[in-house]
């Protein structure tokens, strides 16, 4: 299913959009500022790279000033950023984060999927969601299609893996980013399934060989034990999971590390730092989940090379 892609110049975003100025004005306190400053300490022009489970964004979280200002203000913090759990029949709420991003004063581009939750057992439980990816211009371009996990058949997934091809401007990198949001009851069976995720997008991206899963995997306490993903392919394989499973990237107080970034072998050799999780607000109206950050090097891209080392 074709996706629609979304890449308008900043003059084109905030026509029309009168509320837009007062975002800047009024909703970044100062010592969340001084947090939020990530981009203007990276002098090596690092990819920043990252993702953020919204929790149920929606018409509602679009329209207060306060938490849109927040959440754009941490998607401005990366180059490129994976979000999770658009709820939005309308589609307006993802324009109108867009166009909050870009009154702090770059130029971004949005990725959308299309909704999620194609096969008939997905309904339940509203699960036409939508994956969006975005992504600073200046730094990053959007490189062709993007492209739905096809579940007919298999039906593996409760929101279908999105995935869409990168590049920096600033070197030779480009890499291929897969988003999730695992259904928390069938976490480890999604997770595992991930797997087949990343063979299909190699099927169709046949030029690239840096693969990145990111997202919302559910991957932590009464949804996913250790020893649970370490039976997993995507575990027991070569992949590099950057996060953690003592680290915290829930809001509530349960240390849980639901939110992780998980490298293929050839895309580990780009990982310059992190992870990084950005606890810059407590307020679970904001979200549930912390944004979780990571650097890569724009310049050193070894694609086609090949490797079988388990990278656990």
């Amino acid at each position: 299913m074709k996706s629609l892609a979304i890449a308008i110049t900043l003059s084109a975003l905030l026509a029309g959009c009168a509320r837009v100025q007062s975002i800047i004005e009024t909703i970044i306190e100062p010592e969340t500022a001084a947090e939020l400053s990530i981009v203007e300490i990276n002098p090596h022009q690092e990819i920043i790279l990252g993702t953020f489970d919204l929790d149920r964004f929606g018409p509602k979280k679009a329209g207060d000033l306060k938490i849109l200002g927040l959440l754009a203000n941490i998607i401005h913090q990366f180059d490129v950023v994976a979000v999770q759990e658009i709820h939005d029949q309308s589609g307006e709420a993802p324009i109108a984060l867009l166009n909050a991003v870009n009154a702090f004063g770059e130029v971004y581009g949005m990725v959308l999927s299309p909704r999620t939750g194609q096969q008939a057992n997905d309904s339940e439980g509203n699960a036409q969601e939508q994956y969006a990816f975005f992504y600073r211009m200046r730094t990053i371009s959007h490189l062709g299609n993007d492209l739905l996990f096809p579940d007919e058949e298999r039906d593996l997934f409760q929101h279908e893996p999105h995935m869409a091809r990168f590049g920096s401007n600033h070197g030779n990198l480009t890499f291929v980013l897969i988003n999730i949001h695992t259904d928390p009851n069938l976490a480890i069976q999604e997770i595992d399934a991930l797997h087949d995720a990343v063979e299909w997008a190699r099927s169709h991206f046949l030029t690239e060989d840096d693969f990145i899963v990111l997202g919302d995997f559910n991957a932590a306490c009464d949804y996913a034990g250790v020893e649970d993903l370490r039976s997993t392919r995507l575990r027991r394989l070569s992949y590099a999971w950057i996060v953690q499973d003592e680290d915290d990237t829930n809001v509530a107080d349960s240390v849980c590390a639901y939110d992780r970034i998980v490298l293929n072998e050839n895309a580990y050799r780009e990982l310059t730092g992190g992870p990084m999780i950005l606890r810059v607000f407590d307020d679970p109206a904001v979200s549930d989940h912390w944004p979780v950050m990571v650097t890569l090097d724009p310049t050193e891209d070894m694609d086609m090379t090949t490797s079988s080392n388990n990278l656990e």
